[in-house]
């Protein structure tokens, strides 16, 4: 049962600010097997980095360099 809540926060990682949501993950889950937990959460970003070390580190694999860059200007710090 415990492996199929840690799927469901897998995804919420994936899918959200994964430090966030993954810091809110382990502190609801203090009276887990804090063994079980540090071995999935270590093997889960050992893949992500793995991962990324493949594509030389860009976590959007090339597809932001489609747009064009912006020059910025002192009306995109004005709050509506």
């Amino acid at each position: 049962m415990v492996f199929i809540w840690f799927l469901f926060a897998v995804y919420a990682v994936t899918a959200n600010d994964s430090i966030q949501t993954l810091g809110t993950y382990i502190a609801s889950n203090r009276d887990d097997f804090k063994m079980v937990l540090d071995v999935c959460i270590h093997g889960f970003y050992f893949c992500i980095y793995h991962v990324q070390g493949f594509n030389a580190g860009d976590p959007a694999f090339g597809r932001l360099d489609n747009f064009p860059e912006i020059e910025i200007q002192w009306y995109h710090a004005v709050h509506h």
